[in-house]
């Protein structure tokens, strides 16, 4: 098991995907509750934005965007990360995505590469194993 670094090419693109995915739903929620007040919609938004994230990492312990790059979040000790740390780095999404705040650690988890990665590189970055 690798620990990714706290900011990395991988990591860059997973959250880049997962932003894309996340927002895409969000706005498409939104659309159909566009009746609703403000404060609701707001409510609604910020919810479906981090649900996206807590769902998925609470049952796979991983986003589409983090399966797309080989990444997997996992406790520090190796086990499977579970609902609770989901709810942690969902909340904490916001200051994840800063790096100055909490870096790639937030709820005492890590981001790690598994050799089953979507991309796989054969001696580095730029060269894909054919």
């Amino acid at each position: 098991m690798q620990i990714s670094g706290v900011f990395n090419k991988e990591r860059f693109f997973a959250l880049s995907i997962d932003c894309s995915i996340a927002i895409v739903i969000t706005l498409f929620v939104m659309i159909l509750v566009r009746d609703f007040p403000a404060v609701a919609k707001g409510v609604i938004l910020v919810t479906v934005y981090l649900g996206y994230f807590i769902v998925f990492e609470g049952l796979w312990s991983r986003t589409p965007g983090k399966y797309h790059q080989g990444l997997i979040v996992r406790r520090l000790d190796g086990t499977k990360a579970g609902w609770k740390e989901a709810f942690e780095r969902g909340v904490l999404i916001l200051f994840e995505l800063n790096p100055i705040f909490l870096g790639g650690l937030p709820a005492g988890l890590a981001v790690i590469r598994t050799k089953a990665a979507f991309w796989r590189y054969a001696g580095g970055y730029g060269r894909r194993a054919g």
